[in-house]
């Protein structure tokens, strides 16, 4: 089994995006994701989690709150994204989302029809159950974009059988030696390299085919996570913990439990606690949105509203250019300089707001600095696309 990150993202250097996965003829294009075999996977075999429910009871109970879960069509946010997509671009390139969104509408084939016209069908509404991520059996390379290898194994059918008899006899089976389904379903890599696991979806790029234009950087966890102090490979970085962490760290933290899976009383999270606070508050699931606000208020980061100054023309021009700098891999809006305006007259700045009080005016525009400081976050806050 070929580790992730075995080819380097600069082995796609040259490379177009229509040279990713199967090409531009394959049947995910755009998406890089690859299905052992060159076929298809039915959509019962990712929307079957209740099947990992019988052992995992914990972990599936968290699952059904986060994200993952509601990354497809269940989620209002990211359906509006792809109905206004397919009216503008067309469904080929929807395909470009798909391939970390929606596995049981992409890879049974289904997403070559409109979503508006299946928004409703149950494998538009799965969103990423336990099958989609466990049957990985290669990252193909840092380049993220879907750039895996999905694998549909021949056990699970067993496991998900309508016969309730061979659906115990598998249970039995598994009980009496787990290792024949841990190695099928929990992969080596999965635990040693999981920024590179995690890579292959929180990284991506689109390039013409997606977007009709030229190569865009999209959201890019892995890069800000590599650079930081966090992964310990950072050169830049100010600091550095006692000992690197990895996503599944702070993402899929150790929780106390009792199901079959556990490891000395103890299972890693599947809420994958992060910054999304809108979902569960859509859902109404306090659950999951008490889980995200105790991980935020878990010391990861601090915001200080440190300095007031009058409003210049200048600061909206400075601002749209740190914006766009947000969208670097490393870090590099750290350096971009702002000046009070064009003549390099000096602002009068009332700071910090916490030993000196600002007089200010009704009516009055005034810059605000605000400082947000990552304590514990191992990419740039808040992460994804701003």
């Amino acid at each position: 089994m070929e580790q992730p990150g075995a080819h380097s993202e600069s082995a796609h250097a040259t490379a177009t995006m229509d040279e990713e996965g199967d090409g531009a003829s394959g049947p995910f294009f755009p998406s890089s994701a690859q299905v052992a075999g060159g076929g298809k996977i039915p959509s019962k075999y990712f929307m079957e989690s209740e099947v990992c429910e019988r052992c995992h009871k914990d972990i599936y109970e968290q699952w059904k709150g986060s994200a993952h879960h509601f990354s497809s069509f269940n989620n209002q946010w990211y359906r509006k994204s792809i109905e206004y997509m397919q009216d503008v671009a067309g469904t080929k390139p929807s395909k470009w989302c798909g391939g970390c969104h929606d596995p049981a509408v992409l890879y049974s084939g289904l997403m070559d029809t409109p979503i508006k016209q299946m928004v409703h069908r149950p494998e538009a509404q799965a969103g990423l159950g336990c099958m989609m991520c466990h049957s990985i059996v290669q990252v193909k390379s840092t380049m993220g974009q879907g750039d895996f290898l999905l694998e549909y194994p021949k056990l699970h059918e067993l496991a998900s059988s309508p016969n309730p008899a061979m659906r115990w006899l598998h249970d039995f089976i598994v009980d009496l030696n787990p290792e024949p389904h841990r190695r099928i379903f929990l992969k080596p890599f999965m635990r040693s390299q999981t920024a590179e696991f995690c890579s292959a979806c929180h990284k991506v790029h689109l390039d013409k085919p997606v977007n009709h234009y030229r190569w865009i950087r999209g959201f890019n966890e892995y890069d800000n996570w590599q650079a930081s102090g966090v992964s310990g490979q950072g050169a830049r970085s100010f600091y550095y913990p006692a000992k690197a962490q990895q996503c599944a760290d702070c993402h899929m933290p150790l929780e106390s439990s009792e199901e079959r899976g556990n490891v000395n009383g103890y299972v890693h999270s599947h809420r994958f606690p992060a910054a999304n606070t809108a979902v569960p508050t859509a859902n109404e699931d306090s659950e999951q949105l008490q889980a995200t606000e105790e991980f935020l208020k878990n010391k990861n980061l601090t915001v200080d509203i440190f300095a007031v100054s009058p409003a210049r023309a200048t600061d909206q021009r400075a601002s749209a250019q740190a914006d766009v700098n947000t969208t670097f891999a490393v870090g590099e809006e750290a350096e971009v300089k702002t000046t009070a305006n064009a003549a390099g007259e000096a602002a009068p700045v009332t700071a910090p707001l916490n030993r000196v009080l600002p007089a200010l005016r009704r009516g009055d525009d005034v810059r605000v600095d605000v400082v947000v400081r990552t304590k514990k976050v191992g990419h740039f806050f808040p992460g994804g696309n701003r």
